[in-house]
């Protein structure tokens, strides 16, 4: 057993954590939606809706869903981790816990982590590395936003019992500048590729219920991205991702070797 070090972190006071079941994070869609427009570090990627489709899809096999959310005296979400368990073989351990983030796996989610109002990082952090002590043997956050709070802090706090198990990378995020309209992107791709995507969008907009939205406007983004957030009346977002259009194969975990992970315990971080 690894004794904790002493940290500054850890002179926060108790913050109570209450653990969610992934239905009843998901029916509360608007208090997560509130806190995603306030958190210190927001992404698409973390949205419910986004989430509830990579966990519709993802989820099962094993999994086990570990939403930890945190809420202020008035019962406002302040803070929210949705993280997940999946066991692995890993450097000569049969069945080891690793921590991830919800949708890390199968559909390039980009800039994942946690939920937090802005200046309440650490506070946050400090009562989740409680609460998870014990429970893992791979703390893994992939596609963190290189720079941010979260970022220096995850390493800082989470992996304080055993800071010499800390490995962290830097992977390139692709960017693609575009030019002033869409018809003009088009002929910059070679022409079987964008004979290609004409096929594919008539074929999309044929057999699904599907919209292509356009605008010219960027005051008018606002509207588009609200819009396609909107629920269904059967309760899924628009554009849900259901189990049979997700690829089930995603990247390969059975053979997954991290040269640093020779003992429990360690925190694997990937910034973007």
């Amino acid at each position: 057993m690894v004794r904790p070090r002493e940290s500054q972190w850890y002179r926060y006071p108790s913050v109570k954590l209450e653990t969610l079941a992934p239905p009843e994070a998901m029916a509360g869609l608007q208090a997560w939606s509130g806190l995603l427009e306030q958190a210190s570090e927001p992404s698409i990627f973390l949205s419910p809706e986004w989430i509830r489709a990579w966990w519709g899809a993802y989820g099962g096999g094993g999994h086990e869903a570990r939403l930890w959310a945190a809420r202020d005296a008035k019962g406002e979400l302040w803070g929210l981790a949705p993280l997940y368990v999946r066991r692995v073989r890993l450097a000569g351990l049969v069945n080891a816990r690793v921590i991830g983030v919800m949708g890390d796996e199968g559909v390039g989610s980009e800039y994942l982590g946690l939920l937090v109002r802005p200046g309440r990082e650490a506070e946050f952090l400090s009562a989740l590395a409680e609460v998870l002590a014990g429970d893992w043997a791979v703390l893994e956050f992939r596609g963190l936003p290189e720079g941010g709070a979260l970022a220096r802090l995850i390493p800082e706090i989470l992996g304080a019992r055993a800071r010499e198990r800390i490995h962290c990378e830097r992977r390139p995020c692709v960017r693609v500048l575009l030019p002033d309209d869409y018809e003009t992107y088009l002929r910059t791709l070679k022409p079987k590729f964008r004979s290609t995507l004409r096929y594919r969008t008539n074929r999309l907009l044929k057999n699904y219920a599907v919209r292509l939205l356009r605008t010219s406007r960027e005051e008018e983004l606002g509207i588009w991205i609200a819009s396609s957030r909107c629920i269904r009346s059967d309760g899924r977002p628009e554009g849900y991702l259901a189990r049979s259009t997700i690829p089930a194969s995603g990247p390969s975990t059975g053979t997954w070797r991290p040269p640093f992970c020779a003992a429990a315990g360690c925190v694997f971080t990937t910034w973007k």
